[in-house]
């Protein structure tokens, strides 16, 4: 009971995670909107490099909380392993988000450096939870074998 009390409050921490990459996506596709609406008519002025600075730090922060969650979860090796897929599935769904992005060209260099960023720390992220991940695969091997070797 108490591992799967762990779980839960991993899911917990993680979903907070999912939030905040949340409100960053948010803020690119107001930015992709906003070019592409607005930024064709002369009329009216956009800065998208603000919006830029917000998604990179929000993203970032998301990013890291993503990494300390992976190397620092409590719980069974079970969990463990979930927790680190999730992780690992949600960075590839942001970056096939980026990827299929509207209106992402040269033309519009805030989204490019957004699309980057976004790219970039999903990576660094995927790499460092597939390495924790391959962890807890071999932790979970180990305590296995060992607890075969007990019953013999």
């Amino acid at each position: 009971m108490k591992q799967f009390g762990w779980f839960i409050i991993n899911l917990l921490i993680l979903s907070i995670i999912i939030y905040i990459s949340s409100i960053s996506y948010r803020i690119y596709t107001s930015a992709e909107i906003d070019i592409a609406t607005l930024g064709f008519e002369k009329q009216y002025e956009v800065y998208p490099k603000k919006d830029a600075y917000w998604f990179s730090f929000l993203f970032a922060v998301a990013g890291i909380l993503c990494i300390m969650l992976s190397r620092f979860q409590r719980g069974s090796e079970k969990s463990k392993i979930l927790i680190s897929f999730l992780i690992i599935l949600i960075h590839i769904l942001f970056i096939l988000n980026t990827l299929l992005s509207l209106a992402v060209n040269d033309e519009y260099p805030p989204l490019t450096i957004m699309t980057r960023v976004a790219n970039i720390i999903s990576i660094i992220v995927i790499l460092l939870a597939g390495i924790d991940l391959i962890g807890n695969f071999n932790k979970a091997a180990d305590n296995r074998i060992r607890k075969m070797e007990e019953l013999t």
